[in-house]
């Protein structure tokens, strides 16, 4: 009786696996589901907001200067004002990123008087010492040296020039001139930090001195990007 009992249990255990199907269990799944792609990030409406921002904060009475700041009052904004951060700072700003709108599809005919603007502007504010100066002759902060070199690189990659590789070659090398040397540290002695030997902002430069290097092999914007670093 009990060899009968196991025989009828197996034959029904392997009736049971011949008509098992795991697809069967969720046929849904395999019939509606649909591949989606991944949600993108599209980045291409506020760079154009963003863009189209920059023409109306050139001031056509100063050279196209840009205005650094608008003054609120009501919570509206109502007045410009400049600043010592519109030369080497604003426009190093504002001709990089008018050049990679560009490159994003982002190109109107005022975008590209306002492109032309700020490229001669930041080419008019380059001293013979190589560093950018603001109307009344005097240097401007390191940070706004840093500001112009992003742009004349951005400027550089889009076109090759020789004469923007001249001017970044020459403002690398005033940074460099400038700047205290202990040991293989270089400090920008205007921006130097009184408990430290470094000078951080100063390391703003830092990128856009490793990227020319690696395009052009110029031997000053190695040593500066790497006595920056320390």
């Amino acid at each position: 009786m009990r060899t009968v009992l196991v025989w009828l249990a197996l034959a029904a255990l392997i009736a049971g696996c011949a008509d098992w199907n795991p697809a069967a269990r969720h046929p849904a799944d395999n019939k509606s589901r649909t591949f989606r792609s991944p949600p993108i990030l599209d980045l291409r409406e506020p760079m154009a907001l963003g863009a189209r921002a920059i023409p109306p904060r050139l001031d056509p009475n100063a050279g196209f200067r840009p205005w650094f700041m608008l003054r609120g009052r009501g919570g509206l904004p109502a007045e410009p004002r400049h600043d010592i951060w519109d030369v080497g700072d604003m426009t190093g700003r504002y001709l990089e990123s008018l050049i990679q709108a560009r490159h994003m599809g982002i190109s109107s005919p005022a975008l590209s008087l306002a492109e032309w603007r700020m490229q001669t502007n930041l080419f008019s504010s380059l001293g013979q010492d190589g560093l950018v100066h603001d109307p009344s002759g005097a240097i401007v902060h390191s940070f706004s040296q840093g500001s112009a070199l992003f742009g004349l690189l951005a400027w550089f990659e889009d076109t090759g020039d020789a004469q923007v590789r001249r001017a970044m070659e020459g403002l690398i090398t005033a940074q460099l001139r400038r700047a205290r040397k202990p040991g293989d540290q270089r400090v920008d002695p205007t921006v130097q930090l009184e408990k430290s030997s470094g000078s951080h902002l100063a390391g703003y430069q830092i990128f856009p001195a490793i990227r020319f290097y690696e395009l052009t092999g110029y031997p000053d914007a190695l040593e500066l990007a790497e006595g920056l670093t320390r």
